[in-house]
Protein backbone atom coordinates (compact mmCIF):
# COMPACT_ATOMS: atom_id res chain seq x y z
CA UNK A 1 0.00 0.00 0.00
CA UNK A 2 1.03 3.45 -0.41
CA UNK A 3 2.46 5.01 2.47
CA UNK A 4 0.72 8.19 1.55
CA UNK A 5 -2.25 7.14 1.65
CA UNK A 6 -4.00 6.48 5.17
CA UNK A 7 -6.55 3.60 5.96
CA UNK A 8 -9.21 6.29 6.11
CA UNK A 9 -8.63 7.65 2.87
CA UNK A 10 -8.84 4.74 0.82
CA UNK A 11 -12.51 3.91 -0.23
CA UNK A 12 -14.93 1.27 -0.52
CA UNK A 13 -15.55 -1.11 -3.63
CA UNK A 14 -18.75 -0.35 -2.48
CA UNK A 15 -18.87 2.86 -2.89
CA UNK A 16 -17.20 3.09 -6.40
CA UNK A 17 -19.12 0.19 -7.61
CA UNK A 18 -22.53 1.18 -5.91
CA UNK A 19 -24.42 0.63 -9.61
CA UNK A 20 -23.33 -2.79 -10.23
CA UNK A 21 -23.69 -4.16 -6.43
CA UNK A 22 -20.53 -6.07 -6.14
CA UNK A 23 -20.10 -9.00 -3.54
CA UNK A 24 -17.92 -9.32 -1.21
CA UNK A 25 -17.32 -7.65 2.17
CA UNK A 26 -19.36 -3.93 2.46
CA UNK A 27 -16.05 -2.29 4.43
CA UNK A 28 -13.45 -4.19 1.58
CA UNK A 29 -11.57 -0.89 0.44
CA UNK A 30 -9.52 -0.30 -2.72
CA UNK A 31 -5.87 -0.49 -2.58
CA UNK A 32 -3.68 2.80 -2.54
CA UNK A 33 -2.39 3.53 -6.06
CA UNK A 34 -5.60 1.63 -7.49
CA UNK A 35 -8.84 2.48 -8.93
CA UNK A 36 -11.71 0.79 -9.52
CA UNK A 37 -14.55 1.38 -11.59
CA UNK A 38 -17.80 0.00 -13.66
CA UNK A 39 -14.98 0.64 -16.51
CA UNK A 40 -12.44 -1.68 -14.75
CA UNK A 41 -9.01 -1.53 -12.98
CA UNK A 42 -6.52 0.88 -12.81
CA UNK A 43 -3.25 1.61 -11.14
CA UNK A 44 -1.43 4.77 -10.66
CA UNK A 45 1.19 5.29 -12.41
CA UNK A 46 4.86 8.17 -12.21
CA UNK A 47 6.52 9.11 -15.44
CA UNK A 48 9.00 12.46 -15.27
CA UNK A 49 7.15 14.07 -12.46
CA UNK A 50 3.69 13.38 -13.75
CA UNK A 51 0.88 11.33 -12.47
CA UNK A 52 -1.62 9.32 -14.85
CA UNK A 53 -3.92 6.21 -14.20
CA UNK A 54 -2.88 3.10 -16.40
CA UNK A 55 -5.92 0.89 -17.68
CA UNK A 56 -5.14 -2.83 -16.34
CA UNK A 57 -8.18 -4.73 -16.75
CA UNK A 58 -11.09 -3.84 -18.70
CA UNK A 59 -13.97 -4.70 -16.14
CA UNK A 60 -13.73 -4.69 -12.23
CA UNK A 61 -12.10 -6.97 -10.10
CA UNK A 62 -12.21 -8.07 -6.01
CA UNK A 63 -11.45 -10.61 -4.12
CA UNK A 64 -15.01 -12.15 -3.02
CA UNK A 65 -13.57 -14.34 -0.28
CA UNK A 66 -11.17 -17.39 0.76
CA UNK A 67 -11.57 -20.70 1.70
CA UNK A 68 -9.27 -23.43 3.75
CA UNK A 69 -9.03 -26.66 4.07
CA UNK A 70 -9.80 -27.95 7.16
CA UNK A 71 -7.43 -30.68 7.44
CA UNK A 72 -4.24 -29.13 4.90
CA UNK A 73 -4.44 -25.72 5.48
CA UNK A 74 -4.51 -25.15 1.76
CA UNK A 75 -5.97 -22.20 0.62
CA UNK A 76 -8.24 -20.83 -2.53
CA UNK A 77 -9.61 -17.50 -3.35
CA UNK A 78 -13.01 -16.60 -4.76
CA UNK A 79 -12.10 -13.60 -7.49
CA UNK A 80 -14.88 -12.10 -8.96
CA UNK A 81 -15.37 -9.62 -12.04
CA UNK A 82 -18.25 -7.95 -13.65
CA UNK A 83 -18.56 -8.76 -17.57
CA UNK A 84 -21.33 -8.83 -19.91
CA UNK A 85 -23.69 -7.10 -17.57
CA UNK A 86 -23.08 -9.50 -14.37
CA UNK A 87 -20.60 -10.81 -11.51
CA UNK A 88 -19.29 -13.75 -12.23
CA UNK A 89 -16.61 -15.61 -9.85
CA UNK A 90 -14.19 -18.10 -10.40
CA UNK A 91 -12.42 -20.12 -6.85
CA UNK A 92 -9.06 -20.96 -7.59
CA UNK A 93 -5.87 -22.23 -5.47
CA UNK A 94 -4.49 -19.23 -3.79
CA UNK A 95 -1.18 -20.08 -5.94
CA UNK A 96 -2.41 -19.30 -9.13
CA UNK A 97 -3.89 -16.08 -7.97
CA UNK A 98 -0.73 -14.65 -7.05
CA UNK A 99 1.52 -16.32 -9.67
CA UNK A 100 1.44 -14.32 -12.93
CA UNK A 101 2.43 -17.26 -14.92
CA UNK A 102 -0.11 -19.73 -13.43
CA UNK A 103 -3.27 -16.62 -13.46
CA UNK A 104 -3.27 -16.72 -16.84
CA UNK A 105 -5.27 -19.45 -16.98
CA UNK A 106 -8.42 -18.20 -15.45
CA UNK A 107 -8.79 -15.82 -18.82
CA UNK A 108 -10.49 -19.03 -20.48
CA UNK A 109 -13.47 -18.59 -17.93
CA UNK A 110 -13.49 -15.03 -19.11
CA UNK A 111 -11.74 -13.39 -15.90
CA UNK A 112 -9.54 -10.12 -17.23
CA UNK A 113 -6.16 -11.27 -17.72
CA UNK A 114 -3.60 -11.86 -20.43
CA UNK A 115 -0.02 -11.96 -20.60
CA UNK A 116 0.63 -7.96 -20.70
CA UNK A 117 -1.73 -7.39 -17.43
CA UNK A 118 -0.72 -10.79 -15.62
CA UNK A 119 1.91 -9.76 -13.02
CA UNK A 120 -0.39 -6.19 -12.69
CA UNK A 121 -3.54 -8.30 -11.93
CA UNK A 122 -1.25 -10.26 -9.13
CA UNK A 123 -0.12 -7.23 -7.72
CA UNK A 124 -3.76 -5.66 -7.21
CA UNK A 125 -5.11 -8.93 -5.66
CA UNK A 126 -2.19 -8.88 -3.29
CA UNK A 127 -2.86 -5.70 -2.33
CA UNK A 128 -6.58 -5.93 -1.82
CA UNK A 129 -5.79 -9.37 -0.04
CA UNK A 130 -2.99 -8.01 2.54
CA UNK A 131 -5.35 -4.45 3.00
CA UNK A 132 -8.88 -6.46 3.56
CA UNK A 133 -7.40 -9.99 4.99
CA UNK A 134 -9.47 -9.31 8.08
CA UNK A 135 -12.95 -8.78 6.48
CA UNK A 136 -12.30 -11.91 4.38
CA UNK A 137 -12.31 -14.60 7.16
CA UNK A 138 -11.79 -17.86 5.33
CA UNK A 139 -14.73 -20.38 5.11
CA UNK A 140 -13.43 -23.99 6.15
CA UNK A 141 -13.56 -26.63 3.47
CA UNK A 142 -12.49 -29.84 2.95
CA UNK A 143 -11.48 -31.74 -0.38
CA UNK A 144 -12.93 -35.52 0.59
CA UNK A 145 -15.52 -37.16 2.42
CA UNK A 146 -15.92 -38.79 5.95
CA UNK A 147 -13.76 -38.77 8.95
CA UNK A 148 -12.07 -34.92 9.34
CA UNK A 149 -9.11 -34.82 11.09
CA UNK A 150 -8.40 -30.74 11.33
CA UNK A 151 -8.32 -30.41 15.51
CA UNK A 152 -11.98 -31.61 15.93
CA UNK A 153 -12.95 -35.12 14.70
CA UNK A 154 -15.93 -34.25 12.74
CA UNK A 155 -17.99 -35.98 9.71
CA UNK A 156 -18.54 -35.01 6.59
CA UNK A 157 -21.01 -36.10 3.84
CA UNK A 158 -22.80 -35.16 0.84
CA UNK A 159 -26.21 -33.85 1.12
CA UNK A 160 -28.76 -35.39 -1.93
CA UNK A 161 -31.83 -33.11 -2.61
Amino acid sequence: MDDSNSLSDLVRIKDCLKDLNPPGPDKAKIPGGWKISETGLSMEKHKNDATYWESVAPYPVILKGRLKDLETGHEWLELAYFREGEWRSVIVERETAMHKNKIIELAASGFPVNTTNAKSVVDYLTAYEALNLHLLAPEIVSTHLGWQEGGEMDFSWEKHT
